[in-house]
C-alpha cells in the first residue's frame, strides 16, 4: 500500500468486490478536487472517495464527470457484499444523483461539495 493513497474501509461488505483497477483505485482529478474511484468488474457498481477521506460513496462515472449517487444508494452499496452481477434495480440506481443545489452566485458545487 502506498502512503497518501486510501484503502476501502475494512468493512466486509466491500472487500467482497473484484477491482476493476486491483489493490489500488484509480485517481482523478475533477473540479480541482482529487477523486478516487473503483469499479467492481462483477456487478459494475461504482465507489468514489475524496482525498478527505469521509468515506467511499456510490458514484456515476460518465464520459466527462463523476456523479455521486443518492445518499440512500451509498447506504445500500456499502452494506451490501457484491451481488457477482450487474442488478436492474442498481441501473435505476445510478439515475439517482445527489442534490447539487447551486450557490448564490450560480455556481454548482464540486464533487466534494466544498468551495474552491
Amino acid at each position: 500500500m502506498r502512503l497518501g493513497v486510501p484503502t476501502m474501509e475494512r468493512r466486509q461488505p466491500l472487500r467482497t468486490h473484484v477491482w476493476a483497477d486491483g489493490d489500488l483505485p484509480h485517481q482523478v482529478t475533477q473540479d480541482g478536487e482529487i477523486i478516487f474511484y473503483r469499479r467492481c468488474v462483477r456487478c459494475g457498481r461504482d465507489f468514489v472517495q475524496t482525498i478527505d477521506g469521509t468515506g467511499w460513496q456510490a458514484a456515476s462515472v460518465g464520459v466527462l464527470r463523476i456523479e455521486l449517487l443518492a445518499d440512500s444508494v451509498t447506504e445500500r452499496w456499502v452494506r451490501e457484499e457484491c451481488p457477482g452481477r450487474l442488478l436492474a434495480d442498481d441501473c435505476r440506481s445510478r439515475v439517482t444523483r445527489q442534490a447539487r443545489v447551486p450557490k448564490a452566485n450560480g455556481e454548482v458545487p464540486n464533487l466534494a461539495g466544498k468551495r474552491p
